[in-house]
């Protein structure tokens, strides 16, 4: 895994990739033996963070928006639906290779953001969802008043 040189942080995704191998390395699973999370349909996704907010796109060609469901509880950051095969009357496939089925993507954000300033857009089969930072709280000066009970 590579660091970000500019501040020794690990990228999200690398760092689940790293995740589920480690997991699968646990549970026995030989080197390069298929996963469900990779058999299915797994929309890629990209974070990026500036000074104010998290960044967060998916790519979900062939989704209906009516069939992504988008929660944040706590630092978590939830998406999931499904994406469905096209089927029409009289149409047999000779090949399928475009996957489909549930998905689920969860991402630990690594700082408190602002649950009502949240905003999602769905364009062109990319879901972005802007998720602003909680402001940091300054210290406040407290005055001592000399002689008041």
């Amino acid at each position: 895994m590579k660091c970000n040189q500019q501040n020794n942080r690990i990228p999200l995704t690398e760092w689940a990739n790293e995740v589920e191998q480690i997991f699968d390395r646990f549970m026995g699973k030989p080197e390069g033996a298929p996963s469900p999370t990779r058999e299915s349909f797994r929309p890629a996704l990209d974070i990026a963070e500036t000074d104010k907010a998290y960044m967060v796109q998916v790519d979900l060609p062939g989704v209906r928006i009516e069939d992504v469901k988008l929660e944040i509880h706590e630092d978590k950051l939830t998406i999931s639906g499904v994406r469905n095969i096209a089927s029409e009357e009289g149409k047999s496939f000779h090949r399928l290779e475009r996957l489909h089925g549930n998905f689920n993507r969860t991402v630990v954000l690594p700082h408190a953001v602002d649950h009502d300033k949240i905003e999602a857009n769905f364009r062109d089969g990319v879901l972005e969802v802007s998720l602003p930072k909680v402001e940091k709280v300054q210290p406040r000066k407290i005055e001592i008043k000399v002689g008041q009970a």
